[in-house]
């Protein structure tokens, strides 16, 4: 049905001289056409109408000199291309009291409080618009319908851009503001506003402000060159703040204070006057990958303030890093600084954690007189000090590392656990009176002074520490408070291990290890009394260190080796029992029946030799063996070449073992039964093996070695063997963690030091290798240190290093090259066909490919999964396993057949015989798998991983949100732990993959393929309708199909989805069988009567 058409202007005759006057006789629906002209008028709309400038944009204008020029009261009107002015300083120029009014092109120019004003019901849609104020406000809403303005630009206003309060409703999108005197944007009451895109430049007060109860959600607003603050947040009920960048404020960046609960994520925060950041207050701000650059103080946290910082970094500070000075809690996690000049971080008060940090400082990095815990901290400065404690402050550190400067305790508590502090121009940890270190497996190495230095009152206890390399003394001790040295290694000091104090008392030096002669010397003046000398006769010395009270030698030795518990346990249990047996004997009691005999069994790699030799040498030292020395041997030690022989070679072997022990490795070979070559000679070994155990019981301790279920076997094949050797010890394989710490102990005894993503990839690579019978354990542990120090000198050769120190650093980089070759390892054999005649033909025979075949339209993935599948067959029947091959990225449109594309992929694996079972697991990276708090994505992205193990998990990342770091690299982490089991097809649309991959780039090394869904033709699209309609039973003659691709190409669908929709609709419409073109036609016509926009 046409429009009413009126016209405005010209004179002719049935044309209106006034707009007015074509409003009062216009009807709802009408159209009304401005000719060009300034028309002085008060615009009072009450019906739906749209009013339009004839010649375009600009060349009308209603000017009111009294009263709003517009003024709003129906359902929905539309301006196009009209100036409205108003000189009225009393009210606003535009207002909006009930209805939509849509302006497209519009100029909006008011001389009051507010220019465009919403209240009551009305809302406005503006695009393409420009708003200016001399008096007042730019743009205020405080109704609740939701307003939207769009490519509009607010300019030069006398107060504020844009002013949502009350409970109005407002989204910004691609917004412009120059020039404010007041706000860019305002929010208060309990108003709501959502900004998409902008730029706010120089803005006479803070850029954008939120107070009271409103709430502001923003993505991608730039906020530049402000007179004041850019970001001002004082209360807010919910405040999300992403991917925005806050430059050039003459003050701060941010300032967070009141009962501001912000979450801030992706943002920078660069060029401020004062501080880039700033909580106070009670606020209490979340920042998640920030940047914080070129401003004086990096962040300030104060008053009551609670703060996360996250993936965050600062830079470019002069004055200082950061200040905290907060009565609450602040947490720095994968936390970064770098500051050339100023000072570094100063914390007065609060409880401080950090996490995963790096900070990297010319002065003093860390002053504190607070409460700080570290956790994988890298520290460097080029000061003395890089962590200064002072006053009531208390610090802990775990797993971390200074550089350049040392730790001062001054007069505070400090705990440091397995940590490093190197290369330090003067002492590397001091401790002034009234202070307390304790010291816990670190490591002191290369100190430019004394390597630990305790003042007068100081006291201190470190166990298992290491103090090498120092320029002074090891340990420099003046104080006469309680030292305890445990379990230390001193070495390479310029003057002696341990200076200790006049009066010595209190210091305890327990398995001291040092290089030095002289390791105790005392200050001048000293003439008090020594400490008494242990006294006690070797028989008693022995007994209380086989008690467990201290452990000395070689059972501290085999305490400190890694893992082993059950094992360190059975030979502790049967020293005790071997020294009580002597003791009860020393008094006339009858000795227990015992042999010392022992069989180790187990994987290669796990320590049986180091094991068996100290305990020889326990055993020497407690007096059972008279020398406790171990000889190794193996079938060709103890076998000839002829009959006869063998009986010589092993008597030969045992007698240079006697007042020892005899260690035979992989002794199972010595029987036929279980791995020997012939019924006689290994044979012959056994049995002179046994006779030399029985004549020499007193002075021969024999264990025998090897794997588990052949050790079995070995002591079946000989009545008498089974006797004499009573005890079995298992040495199981090492664990994950165990042999993370093997490598990085490997590591640090040839001074390198690995970095955090260097262990989380040593992690990653003891997760995924086969740990079958026959793995090594400790050897694998030693060949992968080996590999990776080659690896990093053929790296630094062609790359050679900026700082010394990266000659001693092993990364990740240097893990990979090992990680890359368990993919060539060969694949576990199954049970299941593996297509290994003619893996094409299997693929082409399969339902799987046949489904496939039957997809209309997708000729591209169909091809590349099936190449995929014969690939992967072809891997698997050359005994390589999948790794990485099988991932898959699987790209297009929404709607579009990707989740039908996955499933077939997966029944095409499953029966291929290529994962176990074809079931298929999915998961939104933004909805399923989006944590609520941090650390929860690791726990969601393992489940759904675990769900499909032995299938296929299919991870979506189109849902509503984009994909944050957290979930990126939990990501990233489950695919490094689940090589191929599950199989993971990531899907979405291709910037939505793209976005992930800049995230975290090395998930793109995760996926060996890559398939793009293009959209598909109009025609493809008609025959998957008449496809599904004939499914339903319908008939559908070639004129319904012309019809249906017609009104597809008029519709502009272009998804699978939608085609699947609008068959559904076709077929619920169909009045018979056999549809006509009308049924067709039909679904335009609904289509044209469903909805009326409100507005144009």
């Amino acid at each position: 049905m046409n429009r009413e058409l009126l016209v405005v202007g010209g004179g002719r005759a049935g044309e209106h001289p006034t707009i007015g006057s074509a409003l009062a006789a216009a009807r709802d629906g009408a159209v009304i056409s401005v000719r060009p002209g300034r028309y002085e008028e008060n615009l009072v709309v009450d019906r739906t109408v749209s009013i339009i400038a004839e010649d375009g944009d600009g060349t009308v204008e209603v000017h009111a000199a009294e009263g709003s020029a517009l003024v709003v009261d129906a359902d929905g009107v539309q301006l196009r291309g009209l100036r409205l002015t108003c000189d009225d300083t009393g009210v606003a120029a535009v207002d909006v009291r009930r209805g939509e009014v849509a302006l497209d092109g519009c100029w909006v120019a008011g001389s009051s409080w507010a220019s465009l004003l919403t209240r009551g019901t009305g809302s406005v849609a503006t695009r393409g618009c420009e708003v200016t104020n001399t008096s007042g406000a730019g743009i205020v809403i405080t109704s609740s319908a939701p307003s939207t303005v769009e490519d509009t630009v607010v300019a030069d206003v006398a107060s504020s851009a844009a002013v949502v309060g009350e409970d109005g409703f407002l989204t910004l999108r691609r917004l412009v503001v120059k020039r404010p005197e007041g706000n860019g944007i305002c929010v208060n009451g309990r108003g709501r506003c959502v900004v998409e895109q902008g730029v706010i430049t120089a803005a006479a007060k803070p850029g954008v402000v939120v107070e009271q109860e409103g709430s502001l959600k923003v993505s991608d607003l730039t906020v530049q060159d402000g007179a004041n603050v850019d970001l001002y947040l004082t209360g807010g009920t919910s405040i999300t703040i992403a991917e925005s960048s806050f430059s050039g404020a003459a003050v701060q960046a941010a300032h967070i204070s009141g009962t501001a609960k912000p979450e801030l994520r992706g943002c920078t925060f660069t060029g401020a006057g004062r501080s880039a950041v700033q909580v106070t207050g009670q606020a209490s701000a979340r920042l998640v990958e920030c940047v914080l650059a070129d401003s004086p103080v990096g962040l300030v946290v104060d008053g009551e303030a609670s703060s996360r910082f996250e993936n965050t970094s600062v830079r470019g500070t002069t004055e200082a890093v950061a200040q905290v000075s907060t009565a609450a809690s602040v947490h720095f996690t994968r936390f970064r600084a770098n500051a050339s000049e100023g000072a570094g971080m100063l914390i007065d008060d609060g409880a401080v954690e950090f996490a995963d940090v790096a900070i990297q400082t010319a002065a003093t990095a860390v002053q504190l007189s607070a409460k700080a815990k570290f956790t994988d901290a890298r520290i460097s400065t080029g000061a003395e000090t890089a962590i200064a404690v002072t006053g009531s402050g208390r610090a802990e550190l775990t797993s971390s590392m200074l550089r350049g400067g040392g730790l001062d305790a001054g007069s505070a508590e400090v705990v440091i656990r397995d940590s490093e502090i190197v290369d330090v121009s003067s002492d590397g940890i001091r401790v002034a009176r009234g202070g307390l270190l304790t010291g816990i497996r670190c490591r002191v190495r290369g100190a430019g002074g004394h390597g630990i230095r305790l003042a007068d009152g100081a006291r201190a206890d470190l166990t298992e520490c290491e103090l090498l390399d120092s320029a002074a003394n090891g340990a420099h001790l003046e104080t006469a408070e309680p030292v305890r040295l445990s379990r230390c290694v001193v070495k390479n000091s310029g003057g002696v291990a341990v200076r200790r104090p006049a009066d010595d008392r209190q210091v305890s030096v327990e398995n001291l290890v040092t290089d030095s002669a002289s390791t105790a010397p005392r200050l001048a003046g000293d003439s008090g009394p020594r400490p008494e000398a242990d006294t006690a006769g070797p028989g008693e010395s022995s007994l209380r260190e086989a008690g467990g009270a201290v452990l000395d030698g070689p059972l501290a030795e085999l305490d400190s080796l890694i893992g082993l518990e059950g094992v360190k346990q059975e030979v502790r249990g049967l020293i005790n029992l071997i020294r009580m047996s002597q003791v009860r004997q020393e008094m006339g009691l009858p000795m227990p029946p015992m042999s010392r005999h022992l069989v180790f069994a187990g994987p290669p790699g796990t320590g049986k030799t180091t094991v068996a030799r100290l305990y020889g040498a326990v055993l020497g030292e407690l007096g059972i063996l008279s020398s406790g020395h171990m000889i190794e041997a193996a079938r060709a030690d103890l076998v000839g070449q002829y009959i006869g022989s063998t009986a010589i070679k092993t008597t030969e072997l045992v007698t240079k073992a006697i007042g020892g022990v005899l260690f035979i490795d992989e002794a199972y070979t010595l029987t036929a039964s279980t791995g020997g070559v012939g019924p006689d000679f290994g044979q012959e070994a056994v049995d002179a093996l046994m006779k030399m155990m029985e004549d020499h019981r007193d002075e021969l301790v024999v264990i025998v070695a090897g794997y588990s279920e052949l050790m079995d076997k070995f002591l079946q094949s000989n009545p008498g063997m089974a006797s004499r050797f009573t005890r079995t010890i298992e040495f199981p394989n090492y664990s994950v963690e165990e042999l993370v710490t093997i490598t990085s102990n490997l590591c640090r005894k040839h001074y390198y030091e690995l970095t955090d993503d260097a262990v989380e990839e040593l992690t990653g690579y003891f997760t995924r290798v086969p740990k079958g019978e026959t793995f090594g354990n400790g050897r694998v542990a030693r060949k992968l240190f080996e590999s990776m120090i080659s690896t990093q000198a053929s790296r630094l050769a062609q790359n050679p290093p900026a700082r010394d120190a990266d000659f001693s650093r092993l990364t990740a980089a240097d893990v990979a090259p090992q990680i890359a070759m368990l993919e060539q390892l060969p694949a576990e054999e199954t049970a299941s066909s593996d297509a290994a005649t003619d893996p094409t033909s299997a693929v082409r025979v399969s339902r799987a490919w046949r489904r496939l075949s039957d997809l209309i339209g997708l000729e591209g993935p169909r091809q590349a999964i099936g190449t995929a599948l014969v690939s992967l067959c072809e891997r698997r029947n050359n005994r390589r396993s999948l790794g990485q091959h099988g991932n898959a990225v699987l790209t297009g449109p929404r709607g579009s057949g990707r989740r039908e594309l996955a499933r077939l992929y997966a029944q095409g694996l499953s029966e291929l015989g290529l994962i176990g079972i074809g079931q298929v697991v999915h998961a939104s990276l933004t909805e399923d798998l989006r944590p609520q708090w941090p650390g929860q994505a690791e726990s969601l992205v393992r489940k759904a991983f675990q769900d499909a193990q032995g299938g296929l998990v299919v991870v979506d990342v189109d849902a509503d949100g984009k994909p944050q770091a957290e979930e990126a690299e939990a990501l990233l982490a489950a695919l490094r732990e689940h090589a191929a089991d599950p199989v993971a097809v990531l899907t979405g649309t291709r910037p939505g993959v793209e976005h992930l991959f800049e995230r975290v780039p090395q998930l793109r090394d995760c996926f060996g393929e890559w398939w793009q869904v293009d959209a598909y033709s109009a025609a493809d699209l008609a025959a998957i309708a008449v496809r599904q309609l004939r499914e339903r039973g319908h008939q559908v003659p070639d004129e319904v199909s012309a019809a249906l691709r017609a009104h597809i190409e008029e519709s502009g669908e272009n998804t699978v989805f939608g085609v699947h929709r609008l068959s559904r609709r076709l077929a619920r419409m169909a009045a018979s069988r056999t549809l006509a073109a009308a049924d067709v036609a039909g679904l335009a016509n609904r289509a044209e009567l469903g909805g009326l926009a409100s507005v144009g």
